[in-house]
């Protein structure tokens, strides 16, 4: 993988960690008791950690699961992993000698991996927004 190829890969990534961080958004926001827009505006400035935090409380509030622990901990490494390609990806991820990404393969499993549960959380998201169309 060339030095080009491995940042489009990497701006894929990131764009795909920020839609998730977004559709989690979207989730507890579709959960929440609050009007939507306001429950958006409450979480907007949170981390994926930190809005993943509220839908817990709200499965405890309301007594529901959303995820499974399994899922909470793909969460988990999906945060972790947007932390390492969003601030050592440059500095740890490639040889800056020779301009050759060290770690292509991990930034493609990483990718292929937030791509999948991406479209499983917009399955879930969905469910709930079907939810708050019906009661509108």
């Amino acid at each position: 993988m060339t030095l080009e190829e491995y940042r489009i890969r990497h701006s894929m990534l990131i764009e795909q960690y920020q839609w998730i961080e977004f559709d989690l958004e979207g989730l507890y926001a579709a959960l929440s008791d609050e009007p939507f827009y306001e429950a958006l505006r409450e979480i907007e400035r949170d981390s994926i950690g930190g809005v993943v935090r509220e839908i817990q409380k709200i499965e405890k509030e309301k007594n529901i699961t959303i995820f499974s622990d399994e899922e909470y901990q793909q969460l988990d490494m999906l945060r972790e992993r947007r932390n390492f390609w969003s601030h050592v990806c440059y500095t740890e991820a490639y040889d800056p000698h020779t301009g050759v990404p060290r770690n292509a393969k991990m930034l493609l499993a990483d990718l292929q991996k937030a791509e999948t549960f991406l479209v499983y959380l917009r399955k879930i998201k969905g469910v709930y927004m079907e939810k708050i169309a019906r009661r509108i």
